[in-house]
């Protein structure tokens, strides 16, 4: 199996259980989707405790899936080290249903701010980026995956990485005591004359 192929389907079980990881680790190596789960009307903005409301109900839900996820992760591990297509097939199947299942559930989280919201959403779309990928390597031959045919979902993988790590910056900055980086910088002093 080719090392494409690995780090495809590693990097799809990632995302399913990057919702567990802490804001501060997730604006580290993490995406909107289409349907909303809730009026905007009733979400706040910027309420930093709502905001910290939602990152922790999150983070708990995450850490549930991550576990549950678990077992089917080794399988597919022992499967991807054996090289065995038809088990890999028909734990992406399984996996499938499990990641369909995460993002309904997580689509009924209540949350509290309009920023907890969008970083669900980005969650659930990248999760639908990562089975993408999975199934187009998948339902191709794994040996002969030509990598300018597999570049456009890279490609919208990493874009939608990267609006997960604004949105989980933009979230960490708001809830953080600290004020941002930039801000921390002291005055240039000026020359004495």
């Amino acid at each position: 199996m080719k090392k494409l192929t690995l780090v495809a389907l590693i990097g799809t079980m990632a995302i399913v259980t990057a919702c567990s990881k802490p804001v501060t680790e997730v604006k580290d190596g993490e995406s909107k989707a289409p349907a909303t789960t809730q009026q905007t009307a009733q979400l706040s903005s910027n309420n930093k405790a709502d905001i910290k409301a939602d990152v922790d109900t999150i983070q708990t839900f995450g850490l549930a899936q991550e576990q549950a996820a678990s077992s089917l992760q080794q399988r597919m591990d022992q499967a991807m080290q054996k090289q065995d297509k038809e088990e890999l097939k028909k734990l992406f199947t399984e996996f499938k249903g499990f990641v369909e299942k995460s993002n309904a559930d997580l689509k009924k989280l209540s949350l509290k701010s309009t920023e907890g919201n969008q970083l669900r959403e980005k969650m659930i779309e990248n999760s639908h980026v990562g089975l993408e990928m999975s199934e187009t390597i998948l339902t191709s031959d794994m040996e002969k995956i030509d990598p300018a045919q597999f570049q456009p979902l890279q490609e919208k993988a990493m874009k939608a990485q990267q609006e997960l790590m604004e949105i989980s910056q933009d979230i960490h900055n708001k809830i953080s005591d600290q004020p941002a980086a930039s801000q921390q910088l002291p005055a240039p002093q000026q020359p004495a004359q």
